[in-house]
């Protein structure tokens, strides 16, 4: 990630344009954004508990509202927008399962390793 920061203005001509220079951001760790976000999945089982109830209570307002409604979302109809959503909330909820059970085996795997050649 880079923070974007303007140039000053050249002395010789104040009324030219700032450039703006791409600078990288420092980052507190050097950790890859995979660890990080494997070790927020393994660590918060709380947040994901409250993720999949805050997808679920969307779901159910989204549910109801469809219910409601009678026009068609750019010409497809309710029902299958509301199918789309739900399939769409069904994978998000499967990836971080599956990505909290792959650090769990990767740290009982870790545990278990012999490194002899």
């Amino acid at each position: 990630m880079c923070r974007s920061q303007p140039n000053k203005h050249s002395s010789k001509n104040p009324a030219a344009p700032r450039r703006l220079v791409r600078r990288p951001v420092r980052r507190s760790d050097n950790r890859s954004v995979r660890a990080r976000v494997l070790e927020a999945i393994q660590n918060a089982p709380l947040l994901r508990a409250r993720m999949l109830e805050d997808l679920e209570r969307r779901a159910a307002q989204r549910r109801a509202a469809q219910l409601k409604a009678t026009s068609t979302h750019h010409g497809i109809p309710p029902a299958v927008v509301l199918a789309i959503q739900e399939a769409v909330d069904a994978f998000v909820v499967s990836f971080f399962e599956d990505a909290s059970n792959r650090a769990a085996n990767q740290d009982a795997n870790d545990g278990n390793t012999n490194n002899t050649l």
